[in-house]
């Protein structure tokens, strides 16, 4: 199999930027500091060239991103066949986990239907880093390798997935604060106390709730500046770190675990559950049938 560290190395090589890197990986600097030295410590080259403003690969580096994308599609199509001959004689159930789509919920979830769930199915999670392009591609996939996702979702993501989903609960729309923000000390925002600040928010399509939102702070709350971002990516949580206020859920508590969660008087929330394809397997149909409340009898 391949190492690991070669997903951070393919990302800083074909960027070229540090901070955008991190952004696309959803890690620190450190972090992707860290992956990139053991790589090359285990090499025994330098990969990259560093100069106080910019970063450039080295001969051996070039070589490397060139097979390490080669090595990256053998190692997952190896995976794929692995885990196929692996679930003809085992009923696992893979579910896909990031900071975004975290497993802790899900847990809870099958304690409380525990009782309802065929004992010989098992689960397994499988952990994906948050990125446009990595979800776009998991979703794309949903049934191979990945059989659920546990996550927030709207009728447009399930329609361009060719995917349905099983309701578990809603969140309220949140606002991430700085721990240095005026507002910080505040329990619960009114939305006029948002009045002259920046507000970022995902775009248009990322999911209705998030659209409803822009639209009536759009046509009723015109001193809030909002600001579109087409992703969470790292950079714009420094965004508020530094002063923006910016548009969450609970559920991305561990995503934004140094920021302040506040809770807003307005009527906003997001669907969650689980998000599966429907051309499903028959481990996942008797798992979904199984959980999926009883319709109740009209008079």
């Amino acid at each position: 199999m391949y190492d690991k560290n070669l997903d951070g190395f393919i990302i800083l090589a074909e960027k070229l930027n540090l901070k955008e890197a991190c952004g696309e990986l959803g890690i620190s600097q450190s972090a992707l500091n860290r992956m990139v030295g053991q790589l090359e410590e285990m090499l025994g080259v330098r990969l990259f060239d560093r100069t106080r403003k910019d970063i450039s690969l080295t001969r051996a580096g070039k070589v490397l991103l060139e097979e390490a994308r080669f090595m990256v599609r053998y190692a997952n199509g190896a995976m794929k066949k692995i885990r196929e001959a692996e679930e003809e004689s085992r009923n696992t159930i893979y579910v896909g986990v990031s900071s975004m789509s975290p497993f802790k919920p899900f847990s809870a979830f099958l304690c409380r239907n525990r009782r309802k769930i065929p004992e010989e199915l098992g689960f397994e999670q499988v952990p994906f880093i948050n990125s446009s392009i990595g979800n776009d591609e998991i979703f794309s996939n949903l049934g191979n390798g990945i059989d659920i996702v546990a996550c927030c979702y709207d009728e447009a993501m399930l329609r361009r997935y060719q995917a349905e989903a099983l309701g578990m609960s809603t969140y309220p729309i949140t606002v991430l604060v700085g721990q240095d923000h005026p507002l910080a000390d505040k329990d619960v925002l009114d939305i006029e106390d948002m009045y002259g600040e920046d507000l970022l928010i995902p775009v248009k399509g990322f999911n209705k709730s998030f659209d409803m939102l822009r639209d009536d702070m759009r046509a009723f709350h015109k001193k809030i500046h909002l600001a579109d971002i087409p992703f969470y990516d790292k950079k714009y949580f420094d965004a508020v770190k530094e002063g923006a206020l910016m548009v969450s859920c609970p559920l991305w508590e561990d995503f934004a675990a140094d920021l302040l969660q506040k809770k807003v008087i307005w009527n906003y929330s997001i669907r969650y559950g689980l998000v599966f394809p429907k051309q499903r397997s028959d481990k996942t149909e008797r798992f979904v049938q199984a959980v999926t409340p009883a319709k109740k009898k009209k008079d």
